[in-house]
Formats: C-alpha cells, sequence, structure tokens
C-alpha cells in the first residue's frame, strides 16, 4: 500500500501561477524620493538631513525650536533680574 497519492498522468501541479500576480507588479509602492540639493544623492522624502553631506532639504522639515522664544526671553530677563538684586 503506497504511502503517498499518485497523479493518475504522474504529473504535479505548477504553481507558478500563485506568484505570477506578484511578477508583474508595479514600483507604486516604493517611498517617494528627492534629490539633495548639496550633494544630488537621492533620499526619501521624510528624511530629516541627507545621509551623505548632512545637508537639510528644505525648510518645511526644520523642527520648531523646543521653547517658544517669550518663554527663553522671560527666563533671560528673570535671571538678570535675579543678577541685579543680588549684586545691589
Amino acid at each position: 500500500m503506497p504511502r503517498f497519492h499518485d497523479d493518475a498522468d504522474g504529473e504535479f501541479q505548477d504553481d507558478d501561477d500563485v506568484y505570477s500576480e506578484f511578477e508583474n507588479q508595479s514600483d507604486d509602492d516604493e517611498e517617494p524620493t528627492v534629490l539633495c540639493s548639496n550633494c544630488g544623492f537621492e533620499m526619501l522624502e521624510i528624511v530629516y538631513q541627507c545621509p551623505r553631506c548632512g545637508e537639510i532639504p528644505s525648510r518645511e522639515v526644520l523642527k520648531p525650536s523646543t521653547q517658544p522664544r517669550w518663554v527663553i526671553f522671560t527666563a533671560l530677563m528673570l535671571l538678570g533680574l535675579l543678577l541685579w538684586w543680588i549684586l545691589i
């Protein structure tokens, strides 16, 4: 009694049809890229700076300051007043 079932014609099914849908895919799912204005390196659009030269690609990706200017200005004014009060 055989352990494996043999097909009547003795041929195996070809599984190429399963993979054929992946062969003809377009590259639409690739990440968008931009060229570095300094060195011309092609990089992903989402990077903060060029991995080759370190150039920041545009001003819209610059990180904003961690503190608003008025907070820094007020802290400096208070520090100045404190030093003035201690020294005089």
